[in-house]
């Protein structure tokens, strides 16, 4: 694993991983429709409910809004900050904005979309999607702490998050990130054999 040294913004993206790593799966829950298509998508609310505590156990402010633009970019933009607090640093992210109609209610809603999508997208967070093979999807979040504490069990020695991301992927052949839900249980099982 690459060490985060001499990086721009590295406490920032070390609580953003953080929050990564936690995250549950954000559950589909409301109905939308484009034309004849149907759908189902994780709204506002339960994006927010599912990462707020995350945000604030490491000390990350979200700060977002419509404007002109200051990264080159011209026209209706959406900016979404991530502050991160004890180090003052933080990432940005401008996106152009459509509105489909010029009225209150339509600016509101492409707010509220903007909103959605560039939180999920700049904390690289997976929406839920209950049609999703079982085997698509990613470890919970109580999976990592099993996964995890069966390394610290098995390999006492090995205490930082990059020692045991490291054995992770020598163990198992992939990054942490990337084990998925059905391996899990298959994955301590495997760490916990080293020990016997």
């Amino acid at each position: 694993m690459t060490e985060l040294k001499n990086v721009p913004q590295q406490q920032v993206m070390k609580a953003i991983q953080n929050v990564q790593q936690q995250a549950e799966y954000i559950k589909r829950e409301s109905d939308g429709q484009v034309g004849q298509g149907k759908f189902k998508y994780a709204n506002l609310t339960s994006t927010w409910e599912a990462i707020k505590q995350l945000l604030k156990d490491n000390d990350l402010v979200v700060y977002q809004t419509p404007t002109n633009g200051s990264s080159g970019l011209s026209g209706n933009l959406f900016k979404t900050t991530l502050f991160h607090i004890p180090s003052g640093e933080s990432v940005s992210e401008e996106m152009p904005m459509v509105i489909t109609r010029q009225d209150p209610q339509a600016l509101g809603a492409a707010i509220t979309f903007y909103r959605r999508y560039m939180l999920t997208s700049m904390l690289g967070l997976i929406p839920d999607d209950d049609n999703d093979a079982r085997e698509h999807r990613l470890a919970t979040a109580q999976q990592k702490l099993q996964i995890v504490g069966a390394v610290k069990l098995t390999f006492p020695d090995i205490t930082t998050p990059e020692q045991i991301n490291t054995t992770l992927e020598n163990i198992v052949g992939k990054h942490p990130s990337q084990i998925r839900e059905e391996e899990a249980d298959n994955v301590v099982n495997l760490i916990k054999a080293y020990k016997a």
